[in-house]
C-alpha cells in the first residue's frame, strides 16, 4: 500500500524510520539550496527594480541636459542679433526659435516648477511676433522705406526679454540635475 503522506506512513510503520525522505540529509540539502535560490532570486528582483529606477532617473537627467543645451543655443542665437537686423532674418529667427522652444518644452511645460516661466516665455514669443508684425513691410511700405534699424529697435527689447526668460528657465532645469525631482 502506498501512502501519500509520509507522516502517516511513518506512524503506521509502513516505512522504516531511516528511509523516510525528510530524515535524509539529501532532502535538507536540496531544500536549503532551493530556499537559497529563491532568496537570491528575490534579491536580484529587488536590485533590478532599483536599477530600473536609477536608469529612469538618469534618462530624465539626460533629457533635461539636452533641453538645457538647446535652450542655451536658442538664447545665443537671439542674443547675437545686430543693428542691421532686417525683417526676413528677424521673422526666420523668431519662427525658428518659437518652433524649437515649443518642441523642447512640450514634455515639461505643465510641471509645477517650470509651468509659470514656460507660460511667460510663450507670452513673450507672442508679444515679439506682434511687434515684428508691426514693422512688417507691405505694399505701401517697402523695406527700403522703413526707418533704418526699425526692425532692430522693434525687436531688441523682446529678444532681450526672451533671452532673460530662457536664462531663468535654464537655471530651473539645471537645478533639477542637482536636486532631482
Amino acid at each position: 500500500m502506498i501512502f501519500w503522506c509520509p507522516f502517516i506512513a511513518e506512524v503506521s510503520g509502513a516505512i522504516a524510520p531511516e528511509n523516510i525522505y525528510y530524515r535524509q540529509p539529501d532532502f535538507w540539502i536540496s531544500n536549503f539550496i532551493g530556499i537559497a535560490g529563491l532568496v537570491f532570486a528575490a534579491l536580484a528582483f529587488w536590485e533590478a527594480k532599483k536599477a530600473k529606477r536609477a536608469a529612469l532617473a538618469a534618462g530624465k537627467t539626460v533629457k533635461i541636459q539636452t533641453i538645457v543645451i538647446e535652450l542655451t543655443e536658442i538664447a545665443q542665437q537671439i542674443e547675437s542679433i545686430d543693428q542691421e537686423l532686417d525683417f526676413p532674418f528677424a521673422r526666420d529667427l523668431l519662427s525658428q526659435s518659437s518652433r524649437r522652444l515649443r518642441r523642447q518644452l512640450a514634455p515639461i511645460q505643465n510641471e509645477d516648477d517650470v509651468e509659470l516661466p514656460v507660460t511667460e516665455l510663450f507670452q513673450l514669443l507672442e508679444a515679439a511676433k506682434k511687434a515684428l508684425h508691426a514693422v512688417r513691410p507691405d505694399n505701401a511700405l517697402t523695406a527700403q522705406e522703413l526707418e533704418p534699424q526699425s526692425v532692430f529697435y522693434a525687436m531688441e527689447g523682446h529678444f532681450d526679454a526672451l533671452s532673460s526668460k530662457l536664462a531663468e528657465l535654464t537655471g530651473l532645469l539645471e537645478k533639477r540635475t542637482i536636486e532631482p525631482h
